[in-house]
């Protein structure tokens, strides 16, 4: 499974004032994925970060100012995902199905999923946070583009948005031999599909 990038968020003190304003932030992000955007609040910021309730008011006069900048950090998380997407597609003799494993790393991590179900909830609710919400897809379509067709560089985007609200309303997300052949039937239509798992890909990716 790919790493989750750290976030930078040093241990407030006195005389950091940016570290304080990125805990505040990393904190708030947290409390976003488990409980929503609706469920933040100063107090509850201040006690995850470990601050003071007046120091999530000095740099964050309002809680919607707080929201968007939680969004906006886990938007920030995914871009290394993202470069790692465009490391495994320039890859000399890449094949569509070099993807499924990267696919399921995502799939796996209950936290990705519902920083991704967020993010998601949040653009399609309030049309200000729909670019945010976009970002990914469209930077993924943007570098799938480079290998295939743009149309089918964006069933494949779609797809993976739609495996990961799979994800999320079951209990088990797709094995990674489904993957694999879903994104063969998107990425070349006119193959026949294999019923046959892949040999390469049937043990699943490394943790």
């Amino acid at each position: 499974m790919t790493e989750q990038p750290v976030i930078d968020a040093p241990a407030p003190g006195r005389r950091d004032p940016e570290g304080r304003k990125r805990a505040i932030i990393a904190a708030a992000a947290e409390l976003i994925i488990e409980g929503g955007t609706a469920s933040l609040t100063h107090r509850r910021v201040a006690a995850r970060a470990g601050v003071s309730l007046g120091s999530t008011t000095q740099y964050f006069a309002s809680l919607d100012e707080l929201r968007e900048a939680a969004l906006e950090q886990l938007v920030t998380e995914t871009d290394a995902a993202l470069d790692l997407l465009a490391e495994i597609t320039s890859t000399a003799g890449f094949t569509i199905a070099d993807l499924a494993p990267f696919v399921r790393s995502w799939l796996v991590d209950p936290r990705q999923v519902q920083a991704d179900l967020i993010l998601v909830s949040a653009g399609a609710s309030d049309p200000t946070r729909r670019a945010l919400a976009r970002r990914w897809f469209d930077r993924a379509v943007a570098i799938l583009s480079e290998r295939l067709p743009p149309d089918r560089a964006r069933a494949v985007a779609i797809y993976v948005d739609g495996a990961m609200i799979h994800a999320g309303l079951h209990d088990e997300p797709l094995d990674l031999d489904v993957i694999v052949g879903d994104l063969e039937a998107l990425a070349h239509p006119a193959r026949p599909r294999s019923t046959e798992p892949t040999p390469q890909h049937q043990n699943g990716p490394r943790s």
